[in-house]
């Protein structure tokens, strides 16, 4: 064996309220949104000579959203808090992370939607930081093009690029690291 991982998740978002905002002599809606999960996670190290080594880990998830008429939003999560992953003697954290993050939509017209997004991940115990800003566009409900970018990585940065197809009914999603 190779070892096994696997978890159970309960999770439950819900939209919890709208504030009416006047921007430059215009109303627009800020909705806000909420959610949770609970997990549990089970993970089976590789069997070293006979018999089985594995872990439990207890933890949730909790995020927030806002959407400013459906253009801008920005958001803000904590993962990964709980239990350490305990095997035998020894236990591991998980990778407990506070994470920021926005989109903006500049185009939104028919058959062409655009849309930007960064975000700011602090992986809390590690004490390390990281960037990521990506960029989405969808041409006639039947063409996505995807890109991004993985800044302040442990080696270097990471460009990945993607498209998606819609065609009969059907959906293909295909994506790449530029540089693995």
């Amino acid at each position: 064996s190779i070892g096994d991982d696997w978890s159970f998740t309960f999770s439950i978002g819900e939209h919890i309220g709208t504030t009416p905002w006047e921007v430059f002599g215009s109303s627009v809606d800020l909705e806000h949104y909420f959610g949770i999960t609970g997990k549990y996670l089970r993970s089976e190290l590789a069997k070293p000579i006979e018999g089985n080594v594995s872990g439990d880990a207890f933890a949730f998830d909790a995020g927030y959203t806002a959407v400013l008429d459906k253009h801008f939003g920005v958001g803000v999560a904590i993962k990964n808090l709980g239990t350490d992953i305990k095997y035998i003697e020894e236990s591991d954290p998980l990778p407990a992370t506070l994470s920021a993050g926005m989109f903006f939509v500049p185009v939104d017209v028919e058959n062409i939607y655009w849309a930007v997004s960064g975000d700011f991940i602090a992986y809390l115990k590690e004490k390390e930081n990281r960037v990521r800003i990506g960029t989405e566009m969808y041409l006639f409900d039947l063409l996505a093009v995807r890109g991004g970018v993985k800044l302040m990585e442990e080696i270097r940065e990471e460009w990945s690029l993607g498209f998606g197809l819609k065609l009969f009914g059907f959906e293909i999603d295909v994506g790449t690291i530029l540089n693995p």
